[in-house]
């Protein structure tokens, strides 16, 4: 890891050029990650949304969003957050316990790339859920 990227995120002289849009961006994946360690949002879904959270924020795979593009993209075949809604009720019934296997697989690696990120995107920010 190289550690002048955790600095970027961090140091007043890099936030001078951020927009309020990666602010913005950088709250949600904060509020994300909280809600995730609190048990309050589905793991898999909150996976693909940090996915396409850090791909905006940085334009590219950042080192700290590997583990949600990996999930994302073992998952995405299945009806997750807001895709379920376009699926009929027996097709979903059908992939749910397909969905649970996935969500206990990955869970674990899932929050703990959530605790890392809210390390380094809120290193002074208290956790809600600790």
């Amino acid at each position: 890891m190289n550690p002048n990227n955790l600095d970027r995120d961090v140091t007043p002289e890099f936030s001078l050029g951020r927009s309020n849009t990666e602010y913005f961006i950088r709250g949600e994946i904060v509020a994300i990650c909280n809600a995730v360690i609190g048990n309050y949002i589905e793991v898999l879904a909150a996976a693909c949304e940090l996915n396409r959270l850090g791909f905006e924020l940085f334009g590219e795979l950042d080192e700290g969003f590997e583990v949600f593009a990996a999930v994302c993209s073992e998952v995405e075949d299945l009806p997750i957050g807001k895709e379920r809604e376009n699926w009929a009720p027996e097709a979903l019934a059908e992939k749910d316990n397909e969905i649970r296997r996935a969500a206990a697989m990955y869970s674990d690696s899932i929050r703990e790339a959530c605790k890392s990120l809210l390390t380094r995107l809120a290193p002074y920010a208290p956790s809600l859920f600790e």
